[in-house]
């Protein structure tokens, strides 16, 4: 596994890779002018970074309603179902993304290293307990009340984390 993702210094200097990765692949989420915060979760950031193309991208925004997320859908005229987080499934460009609106960013965070957040808007980097987990390469659960739903996709995703920190 690369070092490009254990320390705050390498994830900075790499991330122009996540942001290209947006550009071309999600770019309307540039185009359109948002209110509210928006940010990228973990995943995709730690898959870009070390130039695995992400799954799918899951991004939040930070708000009590969807009615923004709506408006956003509806000008891009997306193909989107409701998710398990109550936001959107969004399918484009053969991508999933997955965007939903909290007023808590800490409830979109199980595990440390769920931790790591990429600002779309002032385009910059906020880790939340994802460093320390790489520093001591330990996986905690950090918030039961997390909006993850409970089922084999967790564990599946409990799984890809342990492989992720014995690699780093």
């Amino acid at each position: 596994m690369s070092n490009r993702i254990n320390n705050l210094k390498n994830i900075k200097e790499n991330i122009h890779k996540v942001e290209n990765y947006l550009v071309n692949n999600f770019g309307i989420i540039y185009d359109f002018q948002f209110d509210n915060d928006i940010f990228l979760l973990s995943g995709a950031i730690r898959d870009s970074i070390v130039d695995i193309a992400p799954r799918d991208l899951d991004i939040v925004m930070l708000s009590d309603d969807d009615s923004e997320l709506k408006e956003f859908i509806d000008k891009y005229n997306l193909k989107h179902k409701r998710n398990s987080f109550g936001g959107y499934k969004i399918e484009f460009n053969n991508i999933t993304v997955d965007f939903w609106a909290t007023n808590d960013l800490f409830k979109t965070i199980e595990y440390n290293l769920d931790g790591l957040f990429y600002d779309i808007k002032d385009r910059k980097i906020l880790p939340i307990g994802y460093l320390s987990g790489v520093e001591k390469k330990t996986l905690n659960k950090l918030n039961s009340d997390s909006e993850h739903p409970s089922n084999e996709r967790q564990l599946e995703r409990e799984l890809k984390l342990k492989e992720f920190i014995k690699n780093i």
